[in-house]
């Protein structure tokens, strides 16, 4: 094993070594022209290497492809994916369709983009599945897991980790990896740049402010193994998993309590316009789902980013870029509908009490509580707020989004303490529901359970919990289906047929 490793090594730094004799330097910043696809809207600045060397410097150096192996006195260990899984939305299933209708949300700068531009061309090497961190008491390891596809794609793929070391929505700093990406750990293909003016989120931590002339991270603090610390920062690809990623980078870089989110870019490849969703408009971005008017992708495009998730502190859920708790939250302690002797049929109990006597049994409690939002074509709406009349976002039966009239409202009054199920899918959507309400697959919420798949994703966990609403809602969308999004989840309605 040991000489594989030796070997391997140098047959890595021989390639390069070679690629160094050909050309002045080894650049992976990004393709050559040629691979541009020819309808780019890629902006100038984006169309070389577009890492600045340090604020002000608008073309920084090429990457040396030498690798200055004795220099480095301390190396990440030889470790497994491993820490809490975090989950992004795996588009493999609607990616031949050349089509994306879940996890991107341009609003919030959170892309699902694993397509070529224009043509939609499904990158597995793009589409980040899951997401972890674990640590040492030197370093902290990074894991991602891929679809697959291959990782040294010529057209250059750069694979990042963004940290947040105040909690304050703003990424502080950028860990950007090039290919080549080899199963043994490197330095010398990956850079760590630095925010100076606070404005990688533009004006706001999360929302589009397009168009805003930021410069996103402007300085470059380590570069290749040049550095204060020549080890702070490593990549290589997992050797134990077919399409991974992984970085180790040392713990004096986020502190102990930051942040972070995982980064997959073949398109714009450009930190300097960090974020994104700022730099160009919602039109000019494009849309990756079919149903919408800016659909395909145009100048955001082969790109998948995920949440961030907390590490070292209890987030208090109302941070920005914020992932899902996958630990549902009971507005009081558990309890579940009991039946038998102490709980007549058709009666709703929780324990020894008893909150009334509803015809149907649990069951007749069909609808949702106040506060879910319904996708409607000038944005999210809460439920409690809706009437007829109002446009929403329906589904035909072969899942076609289009706007819809509001035929019907409902409003049903419900016991303090009457159960709610709530619905946590791996992709970080949510749904608080009564367990009779319909799912758009024919289902009802109670009937849902973990591992179940549900819209397109795996349900992470469905819990009956007691809830102190005093009244549920529902609505019916005109068209052939009386389906709508609810919380982003497509579900069906009680009212009508």
């Amino acid at each position: 094993m040991k000489d594989h490793r030796i070997v391997s090594g140098l047959l890595l730094i021989a390639v390069l070594l070679s690629l160094s004799c050909s050309v002045p330097f080894l650049a992976v910043a990004g393709p050559s022209p040629a691979a541009m696809p020819a309808n780019t809207s890629i902006p100038p600045s984006a169309q070389s290497n577009p890492l600045p060397a340090s604020a002000g410097s608008a073309t920084p150096p090429p990457l040396v492809a030498t690798i200055m192996a004795s220099h480095h006195v301390a190396t990440p260990a030889n470790i497994g994916a491993a820490g809490k899984l975090n989950y992004d939305v795996d588009s493999s299933g609607t990616g031949p369709e050349h089509r994306a209708p879940y996890g991107d949300s341009y609003k919030i700068n959170l892309f699902e983009r694993p397509f070529t531009q224009t043509d939609m061309t499904y990158l597995p090497q793009l589409d980040i599945t899951t997401f972890q961190l674990t640590e040492d008491p030197t370093w902290y390891y990074v894991s991602f897991d891929l679809i697959g596809g291959d990782m040294n794609d010529p057209a250059g793929i750069n694979y990042g980790v963004e940290l947040d070391v105040d909690h304050d929505g703003f990424g502080d700093y950028l860990v950007w990896a090039y290919p080549p990406y080899s199963p043994q750990w490197l330095a010398e293909t990956v850079r760590v740049l630095q925010d100076t003016n606070h404005d990688t989120g533009g004006a706001s931590a999360e929302k589009s402010d397009a168009v805003y002339p930021g410069n996103g991270y402007d300085k470059v603090i380590f570069d290749q193994g040049q550095g204060e610390d020549p080890d702070l920062v490593w990549v290589r690809l997992n050797p134990r998993v077919t399409a991974a990623i992984q970085f180790a980078f040392k713990r004096s870089l986020a502190g102990i309590a930051f942040m972070w989110g995982a980064w997959a870019d073949e398109g714009l490849r450009d930190p300097a316009q960090f974020n994104y969703n700022d730099r160009f408009t919602e039109e000019q971005a494009g849309s990756p789902e079919k149903s919408e008017k800016d659909y395909p992708i145009k100048a955001i495009y082969a790109v998948d980013n995920t949440c961030w998730a907390a590490v070292g502190f209890k987030p208090t859920g109302y941070e920005p870029h914020l992932c899902p708790s996958l630990e549902p939250q009971p507005t009081k302690h558990k309890a579940q509908p009991t039946a038998g002797p102490e709980c007549p049929v058709g009666v709703l109990c929780l324990g020894p009490q008893v909150f009334g006597v509803f015809p149907g049994g649990v069951e007749h409690l069909i609808c949702l509580p106040a506060g879910t939002l319904i996708d409607t074509p000038q944005g999210p709406t809460p439920i409690e707020n809706m009437r007829l009349g109002d446009e929403v976002w329906s589904a035909s039966e072969t899942g076609a989004r289009f706007p819809a009239s509001i035929t019907q409202v409902s409003r049903t009054e419900v016991p303090p303490g009457h159960m709610l199920v709530h619905v946590l899918l791996t992709d970080g959507r949510e749904l608080w529901g009564s367990p009779g309400h319909p799912t758009a697959d024919g289902r009802t919420f109670g009937a849902i359970r973990p591992g179940d798949k549900l819209d397109g994703a795996v349900v992470f966990s469905a819990e009956m919990l007691p809830s102190e609403q005093t009244a549920t809602y529902d609505v019916l969308p005109s068209g052939p289906t009386g389906f709508y999004w609810a919380n982003g989840i497509l579900v069906g309605s009680t009212l009508g047929n």
